[in-house]
């Protein structure tokens, strides 16, 4: 399976996550799925980097925090 593309909306110190579609379109096939969040949350855990406040939302302490994950993610 492909991985599906993410976008990141930004909203002060937060990032949220958004699939291609839309995160909750009316075909169950298509948007975000913890398969999805799962690497993303992984990753953010052992880089220091964020904390996931929700399924699609991370929270962040500074900007360099968000560069350093949107250089990953985006």
């Amino acid at each position: 399976m492909t991985p599906r593309k993410i976008t990141w909306t930004r909203t002060g110190m937060r990032l949220r996550a958004e699939g291609e579609n839309g995160l909750w379109p009316s075909n169950p096939g298509w948007g975000l799925n913890e398969r999805d969040m799962d690497p993303v949350h992984k990753w953010s855990k052992e880089n220091d980097c964020g904390v996931r406040t929700s399924f699609d939302t991370w929270q962040f302490k500074t900007d360099e925090e968000i560069t350093m994950f949107l250089l990953r993610w985006a």
